[in-house]
């Protein structure tokens, strides 16, 4: 499945918030008195539902009569698991819709074009076109709607929530809708990107020759024209040098060499950046050392 995100944790529909007050007052011999404990109050929290879609990228360049993946990603922003289903409005005469992928962009279709989230979940779905013919901007959408409930914002329904809380159906009506524009420029699209290499060396003695125990500096150069997804950029450390640990850097930022949570690793044969998604022009710097043996 492709990677879901769940959001700050809110509190779950159906939860039955209680709330009881003490008032405490002095004797009148300067004692502690025993507390006067108030009446205990409580509600059920409503279940609320809604969902969010956005585009990956507003604009998308594709070589024509090539087969795409347009990235959506799809959130539930209520407080209750629900189902949701999708649909995709796209021009037939321009591009063959075959399904929604919930495995990245080479996933199979879904039998069925639905997803489930949990409260808070952030999910990546593809549409999967077959190939797009040229022509003007091609508008691919997503549709998202809860299957609990959807329609005018504020309806309730008494009691169908958790726990027999009301459900209340949320400010977006339970339903959303993204739009991706295709281009269909072909330069555009095969040069929306370069990568530029470059190298820097220092030897032991302080000199720029490549001798053993020189120092070689690597300066990648990613340029984005257009938006791009899922940018990675991989190089393998040359045969006859050793990689310099802790040296790799993203936009003058040092990553950690191990696989977490920032952008950079290295695997021992080669180093890794993943840019992610670039949703405008953009350049980025990446550098790294090796040593020659």
């Amino acid at each position: 499945m492709s990677p879901a995100v769940r959001a700050q944790n809110a509190t779950p529909a159906g939860t039955v918030i209680t709330n009881v007050a003490r008032l405490n007052v002095a004797a009148p011999d300067g004692s502690t008195a025993p507390p006067i404990v108030s009446n205990s109050v409580s509600l059920t929290l409503a279940q609320l539902v809604d969902v969010a879609v956005t585009a990956a990228l507003a604009s998308q360049p594709v070589v024509p009569d090539t087969a795409v993946a347009v990235a959506f990603d799809v959130t539930n922003t209520g407080n209750a698991d629900d189902d949701f289903a999708l649909s995709v409005t796209v021009d037939a005469a321009r591009a063959t819709y075959i399904g929604i992928s919930a495995d990245g962009a080479d996933g199979a279709a879904l039998a069925t074009p639905a997803v489930r989230l949990r409260a808070g979940e952030r999910r990546r779905v593809h549409v999967l076109l077959g190939p797009v013919a040229a022509g003007d901007p091609l508008p691919v959408r997503l549709g998202a709607v809860a299957q609990s409930a959807s329609g005018t914002p504020g309806a309730v329904r008494p009691g169908a929530g958790p726990n027999g809380a009301d459900l209340v159906v949320g400010s977006g009506g339970a339903r959303a809708e993204a739009v991706t524009l295709l281009g269909t420029d072909a330069a555009a699209a095969t040069d929306a990107a370069t990568l530029a290499k470059s190298q820097s060396v220092r030897a032991p003695d302080g000199s720029t020759r490549a001798v053993p125990g020189a120092v070689v500096t690597y300066r990648l150069v990613a340029r984005f024209t257009a938006p791009a997804l899922a940018a990675l950029v991989e190089d393998a450390v040359p045969p006859g040098t050793r990689y310099v640990a802790g040296s790799l850097s993203v936009d003058a930022r040092a990553v950690s060499d191990a696989d977490d949570d920032d952008a950079g690793r290295f695997d021992g044969t080669a180093i890794h950046v993943a840019l992610g998604d670039v949703p405008a022009a953009a350049t980025r710097t990446i550098r790294f050392q090796v040593t020659i043996q």
